[in-house]
């Protein structure tokens, strides 16, 4: 997912504002609201538990910084073409390493 963004890459000019859409309130919140709460209580959530994927965090995190990125969240399966097509690609993706079918969504 990451990668995919391109910021790993550095494929975006310094100052140039990107938004990225997301259909995960938990990654969309993670990042823009409670990273800085996670790391100030040393990967803790509110109720005491470990972040889980802290590497993900952490990855997505670096490569974000110095860039203007804002995430939003987009409500998933509900007729937006860009998610519908993203996940018919994930789908598509995974049915290589599982051996199945991918399930294609309708938009």
């Amino acid at each position: 997912m990451i990668e995919g963004l391109g910021l790993a890459a550095r494929e975006f000019p310094c100052g140039r504002f990107i938004e990225v859409f997301t259909d995960s309130q938990y990654v969309q919140k993670g990042i823009s609201e409670w990273m800085n709460r996670w790391i100030a209580r040393g990967w803790k959530t509110a109720s005491g538990k470990s972040v889980k994927n802290r590497d993900l965090w952490l990855q997505l995190k670096k490569f974000s910084e110095g860039l203007n990125v804002k995430f939003k969240w987009v409500k998933g399966h509900a007729g937006n073409i860009w998610n519908e097509r993203c996940d018919e690609l994930v789908e598509r993706e995974r049915a290589k390493f599982f051996e199945a079918e991918p399930k294609l969504y309708s938009s």
